[in-house]
């Protein structure tokens, strides 16, 4: 039995599919965050049935007005990120079986599927609403970016309102929806849902994070839209034009406006001319057309075009009464409209990436893909761009920037986030997209020059560059059969397998010696070859190290070039089979410390990282297995110079990276910072020909160059954890507001990433990284530097990625 009570209103119900009936009233609701639905509109009280609270439903309200559904979910999900909140809608169109955000939800078997789907992420409001494309089986974007559905997000009750004419409903039509909290990712399905309890992830017992397939949903609440008295009069909500795409600037311009009303709005009042004032262009209003399918919006069609420009298009409205003849205020605020039209050129600088990459057909298309109408995420759908010669390519495009302040001193700004692909087939392997404002402070045009993948002309080599690779494979018993071979990531090596690149043991240049297990080959790299190469070797088609990372090699061709060549050659020092991060023969190692105040009873030693052989040569034990000496006698070079040394033999097998520190008695040195680092080099050092390290000072591991110790100090913390794999965090403090700049650096002195370079406030600052370079790739495993600049004040420490 369906309740109702007497408020002079068309009461109709909400029903979930469960068979729960509840009563509803009609009603505006004000998007501020504060539930003030009445109690008839509480469709679900749906809170306690998930292990957290951060991602549990509490209560669901639904209502409309003439003009808008409202939608209240009670939610709050404290310090937890990644958490995102959606709203699926099904208004009878066919609908589609998939998430639009492309996580692991599906439709697939449902009796109503959505045609809507309108999202937020928590994390950084960013909000949309998409619809079905049965055509391109694609979700369309109708808004997005932050706020941009107005979405009230900063308490614990969300609030949402969705306009009956972006929906294309009115009263008496029934829609089908869910309310669902899930996480970003691919692997993240509906952690708790309103109607169809019985599919969320999570229960009051457990919660699964991850699946490897969509969850497939079924259930939906029924809601019918409800008559509702309108005293409201309309309002501009926005004014606008469609963004488009061009060849050139001259072809980005628009002869026509669209103003957006707050509801819809009566034929007659809207399409007469006279009851719009259009500013900010030359045109004229040669006629107004309310949209049929939409009619909360009305086309002002211009005598002529206007293009991007430095000024606002405003337009004034009088005279226009809703479908209740409610007339327009003329208050030069809510009557008020305006936006920026933004040009963009994008400029694509390709040649290096055409260099290593070729498709047909030719010629190489390329295209802008972008979150922000004209743009999309599509393949290939708009924005391409034209080869300009050189291997750059161009594109025009035209953003209508919506307007703030219309009504005094506007203004304009919204972020955009976009791609280059290549052949309709490839993005940008950018760890992110790249983000730009677009704002009306910087005038009518930006012009957005790259290259591809952010590359640079340093990271390419000018010449051809020649590498000799030497590799000893005797712990494998090679015979005349075996076959050793490399494999790399930038051509000619390959990752094919048989390799497309046999070495060979037979004494002829560049191999040595004929049959003594050491294999070399010499290996051509072209112009224009990246010059960060990651390789390894295989014996008999099986790849070495293979719970570990590519060796690296850096294509120098400052220092060199070709066999014959000028500058000559790159030679790889002997490297061992199966050993990229183990040593393959016995190394040994000199450490030295200078210290102070040491007297002849107390005890100088190295400790450090147990080598992984038995028994071991270095630990942590104390008393230490490693005294170190002064006394002038091998490997100490002086006697009671206050430099000690000594001299350990780490065998075969030993982990290349290794940490230590220096001990006098049992007290450490550094003890509030990291352990110190070094790397094992088996391919020149072994018994009889040491490696002898920097000489340390004890109790400097690392040194503060800031000259005073302010309340906060300048300081650059060790990362933890490390050595890392896959993720590490770096957290430093400055003593006052100003520009950080935080890079990373390999052994050869060459930058990596940047992490930071933005303007900090006095305090500390965390960041991670994940072991990739600029470009998103995985680098090998290795020992790296991080240094921190800020002003004038630097700082470096050291860090170990392992694979």
């Amino acid at each position: 039995m369906i309740s109702s009570k007497n408020l002079g209103l068309t009461v109709l119900a909400v029903v979930l599919m469960a068979g729960m009936v509840i009563a509803a009233t009609p009603q505006t609701i004000v998007i501020d965050g504060i539930n003030d639905f009445l109690l008839d509109n509480l469709v679900d009280a749906d809170g306690g049935d998930t292990q957290y609270t951060e991602i549990d439903i509490d209560s669901v309200f639904v209502t409309n007005d003439t003009n808008k559904i409202f939608f209240g979910v009670g939610h709050n999900e404290g310090s937890w990120t990644s958490v995102q909140m959606g709203i699926h809608i099904s208004t009878g169109d066919p609908g589609g079986t998939s998430d639009s955000w492309g996580r692991a939800i599906a439709w697939t078997n449902a009796p109503h599927k959505p045609d809507y789907q309108a999202y937020v992420n928590l994390d950084n409001n960013w909000q949309e609403l998409r619809n079905w494309n049965d055509g391109t089986t694609t979700w369309d974007v109708i808004y997005g970016g932050t706020g941009s559905l107005g979405w009230a997000t900063s308490t614990g009750f969300r609030e949402l309102a969705l306009s009956l004419s972006d929906l294309g409903l009115a009263v008496g039509d029934t829609i089908y929806y869910e309310v669902i909290v899930t996480q970003d990712g691919s692997t993240k399905g509906p952690l708790d849902l309103m109607a169809g309890d019985a599919d969320q992830l999570s229960t009051p017992t457990s919660t699964t994070w991850d699946v490897a397939q969509p969850v497939e949903l079924t259930t939906m609440a029924m809601y019918i839209v409800q008559a509702s008295g309108d005293a409201v009069p309309p309002t501009v909500e926005s004014l606008g034009t469609d963004g488009l795409t061009g060849t050139s600037a001259g072809a980005i311009v628009r002869d026509y406006v669209t103003v957006r009303f707050s509801e819809p709005v009566d034929e007659t009042t809207a399409e007469t001319t006279t009851n719009y004032a259009l500013s900010g262009t030359t045109a004229s209003i040669s006629s107004a057309v309310r949209n049929p399918s939409q009619p909360d919006r009305v086309r002002l069609n211009l005598d002529s075009t206007f293009d991007p420009q430095n000024n606002f298009v405003s337009v004034t409205v009088t005279g226009v009464e809703d479908l209740a003849g409610n007339p327009i205020v003329d208050n030069g605020t809510t009557n008020v409209g305006c936006f920026f039209f933004k040009g963009v050129l994008f400029r694509g600088l390709m040649g290096f990436h055409l260099a290593q990459h070729t498709y047909a057909p030719d010629p190489d298309t390329f295209s802008v893909e972008g979150s922000l109408s004209p743009l999309t995420f599509g393949m290939c759908d708009n924005a391409l761009m034209t080869d300009v010669g050189g291997d750059t390519y161009e594109t025009y495009v035209g953003f209508s920037v919506k307007g703030e302040g219309c009504g005094g001193t506007p203004s304009a700004d919204t972020t955009l986030e976009w791609k280059f692909q290549h052949q309709c087939m490839e993005y940008e392997p950018l760890a992110s997209n790249r983000v730009h404002v677009l704002s009306s402070a910087n005038g009518a045009w930006d012009t957005l020059e790259y290259w591809w993948n952010d590359e640079d002309a340093t990271d390419f080599t000018i010449r051809p560059i020649d590498v000799i690779f030497i590799v000893d494979v005797n712990s494998m018993s090679p015979g005349p059969d075996s076959v050793v071979a490399i494999n790399g990531s930038e051509l000619p090596l390959t990752f094919n397998v048989p390799s497309d690149n046999p070495m060979t043991d037979d004494g002829v240049y560049p191999d040595e010696t004929a049959d003594d297990g050491i294999y070399s080959i010499a290996v051509r790299f072209p112009t224009m070859t990246y010059k960060n190469v990651g390789y390894k070797f295989l014996y008999n088609g099986v790849y070495e190290c293979q719970l570990q990372g590519d060796r690296g090699l850096w294509l120098n061709d400052a220092e060199f070039d070709t066999i014959g060549g000028t500058l000559g050659p790159i030679v790889m020092p002997l490297l061992y089979y199966d050993r990229c991060g183990t040593i393959g023969r016995d190394v040994e190692v000199i450490f030295r410390v200078a210290t102070l105040n040491v007297g002849p009873t107390d005890t100088v030693a190295v400790n450090g990282e147990p080598n992984n052989q038995a028994p071991p040569v270095i630990g942590w034990e104390v008393p230490s297995i490693n005294p170190m000496h002064d006394d002038g006698v091998y490997p100490d070079e002086t006697a009671d110079d206050g430099i000690y040394a000594t001299s350990i033999v780490f065998p075969d097998s030993t982990n290349i990276y290794r940490e230590y520190k220096y001990i006098i008695n049992s007290t450490y040195e550094c003890l509030t910072q990291g352990n110190r680092i070094f790397y094992i080099d088996d391919s020149y050092d072994a018994v009889g020909n040491p490696q002898v390290l920097d000489l340390a000072y004890f109790n400097s591991c690392w040194v503060d160059v800031s000259d005073e110790t302010p309340a906060i100090p300048f300081a650059l913390k060790q990362n933890y954890p490390n050595p890392f794999n896959p993720v590490t965090t770096i957290s430093f403090t400055v003593p006052e507001r100003g520009r950080a700049v935080l890079s990373i650096f390999n052994v050869k002195g060459e930058l990596v990433r940047t992490l930071v370079d933005r303007t900090v406030e006095a305090g500390e600052v965390s960041v991670s990284w994940d072991g990739t370079d600029r470009f998103g790739r995985q680098l090998s495993s290795g020992v790296y530097f991080y240094n921190l600049k800020v002003g004038e004040l630097t700082m470096s420490r050291k860090m170990v990625l392992l694979r």
